[in-house]
């Protein structure tokens, strides 16, 4: 076991990578992937947010190992010209993720990745002219890394 700590925003960019490199995940979300937020006019894309980050567990003094929690959402503008992918992607998203592999910092191991939970949500935004309506799909994905 290293000593050396794994710094968490490796395992966030890890996760972004891993996304953000699949072509098929890429068509039905053009825009990219982002951490928290996606740029304004952006309206295919997918955002990965930290929701628990608190969980390390030490064992003989060192940090055995860490457990995060993930919200990885799709999201998509709905209009009467296309319907939204988000469906879609966040079934992409899934087949990438469970029980799926990360590049980690050397030293790291991918102990476990899958999802908790599922989400579907339909956000209307009455602040612009149109009154645009935003689908969210994907789910809460729970990523477990150890020293070794």
């Amino acid at each position: 076991m290293t000593d050396v700590l794994l710094d968490p925003s490796a395992v966030d960019n890890a996760l972004v990578v891993k996304l953000g490199t699949d072509p098929q995940l890429l068509v039905l979300c053009p825009d990219g992937v982002f951490i928290d937020t996606a740029p304004l006019g952006a309206v295919a894309y997918i955002t990965v947010t930290v929701l628990d980050a608190r969980n390390e567990y030490v064992f003989g003094g060192h940090r055995a190992w860490e457990d995060r929690l993930y919200l990885v959402e799709a999201v998509d503008q709905i209009s009467e010209d296309a319907p939204s992918k988000a469906k879609q992607a966040a079934a992409r998203i899934d087949e990438i993720l469970e029980n799926g592999s990360l590049t980690l910092p050397s030293g790291f191991h991918l102990m476990a990745m899958f999802r908790e939970t599922a989400l579907r949500y339909t956000v209307y935004d009455d602040t612009s002219p149109a009154g645009r309506q935003w689908d969210h799909r994907g789910g809460q994905y729970r990523i477990q890394v150890t020293p070794m």
